[in-house]
């Protein structure tokens, strides 16, 4: 049986962690490369690819969140039978709904990539990729239950290595073939290649996890079904606002300008995935602990989860966020080897105002772990409809800065709506989260180790050293990085963690340590 503890959400936080750093790490190393074999048309189209084929698996973002949430309840209460009823209801019904999706990405592929304005020397080959790109969204809204299912499990740390084994397979795959000239197609061979071999081996891994979780869509039930559709489907409905402009807006910089503009929008958000990921790891294991805890009755240790996970998000984002504001343009010329300015200006913004969307992370998760998606559905349309009035008023003029201006707008105003609405639905007041959150002592500590490192790079500055352009931003990136994290990380140490937050943390390392060596674990 499944039960919360520090430990539990400690290791799937490592996991998360190391899973992140592979993930962003190998997206660093391999998107130079895609650049090269494809150029920024190339890299447009492919982002293109995904944003198109998001609007077929949204189906699975609602599904996803229930079978997390089912399997932990059910799990915690023995309900088995009930479980197997809802899994196979959602292969069942999702299924059905990725398989007329492939369909139409067939018959249809080719006038919509045209729409798009995909170069049309590219388009057969586009249209090739994304069949292969719409074969993981079968597999992945099928096969791929075993993922959250995992992390129902409060085993999240298998449902990351399982995420970093794709990676892995994806990029021995992928840069041979790109290598060979393969370009957008080999692309999607090693894509489909990582992440279908790893479906499999999540269904084997949650059979070994937990022997009585039967996955299958033959036992599907009625019951299993509307459970399904009464959670999923309220899920859908902000599932269909959030990926629709996400993906939306790439699509529109296509339409508008062109793929290329496409492709520098990406490679900012890639960058600024930077502060989305620490945080991807953080709450990933608590939407199972939160379940968990309030089917247990368990609500003082729900609302201590609340409050120390909210403080580690805005510690995280705020260090992340404000580091790549400061040195975006080296960044972005260390990593892709271009000098992009319109990349760098556009990073600089979204990583300001990813901030602010990060700190609605932890309410979203403990508000879905309740089957609760009213506040979030509000704050999408909230976002929405901001960042689309912003984009109008400045489009006309400025067809690319009208995205990320709207994208800002949206990311600040809609979090700021969002968390008063969350505070005053789970009756905590503004002080009592401020103080909970430590946002004081993090602004203090964040702002003090920025403003130094802004003002050493703008009055000193760092000597050429005779090296190539790109050479010098990754020795700027690496400096300024361990001046900002050596006085970052003592002050958030000191002044921003608590005593009994400092000796978890150094207790949990300690184990970890000693297992890893052999020693056992010390009392």
């Amino acid at each position: 049986m499944a039960r919360v503890s520090f430990e539990k959400i400690g290791r799937s936080f490592a996991a998360g962690a190391l899973a992140e750093v592979w993930r962003i790490g190998s997206r660093f190393i391999i998107t130079p490369i895609i650049l090269g074999a494809v150029g920024l048309s190339g890299y447009g189209v492919w982002t293109l690819l995904f944003s198109l084929a998001e609007y077929v698996s949204i189906g699975n973002v609602g599904i996803g969140v229930a079978y997390n949430k089912y399997t932990a309840e059910c799990v915690r209460r023995g309900e088995y039978e009930r479980l197997q009823g809802i899994i196979g209801a959602g292969i069942a019904g999702i299924g059905s709904v990725a398989v007329v999706g492939i369909i139409a990405a067939w018959f249809f592929g080719e006038p919509l990539l045209r729409a798009v304005n995909v170069p049309e020397a590219m388009v057969a080959d586009a249209h090739l990729a994304m069949m292969g790109v719409m074969a993981v969204v079968v597999g992945r809204l099928t096969l791929g239950c075993s993922y959250e299912i995992l992390a129902g499990l409060q085993r999240i740390d298998l449902y990351h290595k399982l995420s970093m084994l794709a990676s892995v397979v994806e990029f021995a795959i992928t840069v041979p073939l790109l290598l060979l000239d393969f370009g957008i197609i080999g692309m999607a061979v090693g894509y489909a290649a990582g992440q279908l071999s790893c479906f499999s081996l999540g269904l084997r891994w949650v059979k070994r996890e937990d022997p009585q979780v039967r996955i299958s869509p033959l036992l599907a039930t009625r019951a299993g079904m509307r459970e399904m559709l009464a959670l999923g489907g309220r899920m859908q409905g902000l599932a269909v606002v959030n990926v629709g402009v996400a993906e939306g807006v790439k699509v529109l910089l296509s339409v508008m300008i062109d793929p290329r503009a496409t492709a520098l929008y990406e490679l900012a958000d890639k960058l600024v995935q930077l502060t989305r990921a620490p945080v991807i790891a953080i709450i990933g294991p608590l939407l199972a602990a939160f379940a968990d805890l309030r089917a247990g009755g368990e609500r003082a240790r729900e609302l201590d989860l609340l409050r120390r996970g909210w403080k580690a998000v805005m510690i995280v984002s705020c260090s992340v966020g404000a580091f790549l504001a400061i040195v975006a343009a080296p960044a972005l010329l260390a990593w892709t080897g271009q000098d992009v300015p319109k990349a760098a200006w556009a990073l600089q913004w979204m990583a300001l105002a990813a901030v602010f969307n990060n700190q609605t992370g932890v309410p979203s998760i403990h508000l879905r772990a309740q089957g609760n998606v009213r506040i979030e559905f509000l704050f999408s349309m909230v976002s929405t409809a901001v960042g689309v009035a912003v984009i109008l008023s400045v489009v006309a003029y400025a067809p690319f800065e009208s995205v990320v201006y709207g994208r800002v707008a949206a990311y600040s105003v809609g979090a700021i709506w969002y968390i008063r609405a969350f505070l005053r639905h789970c009756g905590m007041d503004v002080g009592e989260w401020w103080r909970g959150a430590a946002a004081a002592r993090v602004l203090t500590a964040v702002g003090a180790s920025g403003a130094v490192v802004f003002v050493a790079r703008s009055a000193v500055g760092l000597p050429s050293f005779g090296v190539t352009p790109r050479v010098h931003a990754v020795i700027e990136v690496v400096t300024w990085a361990a001046l900002y994290f050596g006085m970052l990380v003592p002050a958030v140490w000191r002044f921003v963690l608590d005593p009994d937050e400092r000796a978890r943390l150094v207790a949990m390392v300690g184990r970890r340590v000693a297992r890893l060596r052999g020693g056992g674990t010390p009392k």
